[in-house]
């Protein structure tokens, strides 16, 4: 039986007036049952290429997360 990773990207509708909230809210599931989640805000790069920053936190299901890597506005850029 295959087992599969499963990744999720919804826009966020709860954002209201918030400038700092992210744009978009990422889920996602690893076969091994490990669970992660976090945000993505638009970015434009000094080059100007438009992309998406995020960050990502363990899901225990507990509400404690771990933040992992938040991606910096000045950081260079792979155009892939």
């Amino acid at each position: 039986m295959s087992q599969y990773n499963n990744i999720a990207i919804f826009k966020n509708t709860k954002a209201g007036d918030n400038p700092k909230a992210p744009s978009h809210n990422v889920q996602i599931e690893f076969s091994d049952g490990t669970k992660w989640k976090g945000g993505l805000w638009p970015r434009t790069s000094k080059a100007g290429l438009q992309y998406l920053s995020g960050n990502l936190e363990a899901d225990d299901g507990s509400g404690a997360t771990k933040q992992v890597r938040v991606a910096k506005p000045e950081e260079e850029l792979v155009d892939w």
